[in-house]
């Protein structure tokens, strides 16, 4: 989710949230209904859905990530975990939505997919995955509608083996008359290849999750969520050097003699705030244990 300023002054802070049920089935206590998700702004009274639009809405996607860019452009990606092993409805996807005010985002007047620096789709690939979670980065020193975009790709919802891998974008953002919008990426390049080519050796693999850039940008905070190497990790944003491993989750739930592994789905906060994502069980004995890992450059 990410914050949108309030209605009016003296108002409540709102969200744009990303939604998303990939088994399309809501059963909810009284009224079920069947939506595989999609972007909603929540406000006091009300959730306005944003994305998708037109007839695309009746089914919904299943939206991961969002983030707006000042310039008026919104970010969803489109992930359903079982994308790999068992592909249903729709691609996973990574979409561009131009807002008709970054101040109060009621509508998207135009959206469409990302596309790479060929003009190709950026949708799930077979041995690559897709876009999980993704950070909108820096500015161009000289062109405000032109900065970094990190893209987070997981392939296969398991939690040892897999893919992961994370690329820095060079994007660059048109606004047209009429309220349409285009987005073109200019450039393409692996990123912190250290934290998810050797910080585990295949088959299993690291499981990239979520990102936050820090307040001074000088470090992106990643979460990871496969068994091997579960944790969150500071890189340095220029040199792309996986500085450290800041916690490690070291956890062992016991139910019905299942042992379960948890991990942070989200990193974000003015320090650092980890949500930790727990499996439902009606009684649960756990012994969690937070490892603080040392400085490595």
């Amino acid at each position: 989710m990410t914050a949108v300023p309030p209605a009016y002054e003296g108002g409540p802070e709102r969200l744009l949230v990303a939604e998303g049920n990939p088994f399309v089935v809501n059963p909810s206590n009284h009224s079920p209904s069947m939506w595989t998700g999609g972007v909603d702004l929540i406000d006091e009274d009300k959730c306005t859905t944003i994305f998708p639009i037109g007839l695309e809405q009746i089914e919904g996607k299943v939206v991961n990530t969002v983030e707006c860019h000042p310039s008026g452009f919104c970010f969803f990606s489109v992930w359903k975990f079982y994308d790999d092993s068992l592909p249903l409805m729709g691609n996973d996807c990574l979409w561009w939505c131009r807002v008709n005010a970054v101040s109060d985002p009621t509508t998207c007047t135009d959206y469409g997919r990302m596309t790479d620096e060929t003009g190709h789709s950026i949708c799930h690939e077979d041995g690559k995955g897709a876009v999980h979670g993704f950070v909108v980065g820096k500015d161009d020193a000289t062109d405000p509608n032109t900065f970094d975009f990190f893209l987070l790709y997981t392939g296969k919802g398991t939690f040892d083996a897999g893919e992961s891998s994370i690329w820095k974008l060079k994007v660059t953002v048109s606004r047209i008359p009429g309220g349409k919008g285009a987005v073109k990426t200019l450039s393409r390049e692996p990123w912190a290849t250290d934290l998810w080519k050797k910080s585990v050796q295949k088959p299993h693999d690291v499981g990239v999750d979520h990102g936050w850039i820090d307040d001074d940008g000088k470090y992106m905070w990643i979460g990871t969520f496969r068994a091997h190497n579960n944790g969150v990790h500071m890189v340095d944003y220029e040199l792309e050097s996986w500085c450290i491993q800041s916690m490690e989750l070291q956890t062992c739930f016991q139910v019905n003699i299942r042992t379960l592994l948890a991990y942070q789905d989200m990193v974000h906060g003015v320090n650092l705030v980890l949500f930790l994502q727990l499996p439902p069980a009606k009684s649960l004995a756990h012994n969690f244990r937070a490892e603080k890992a040392q400085w490595y450059c």
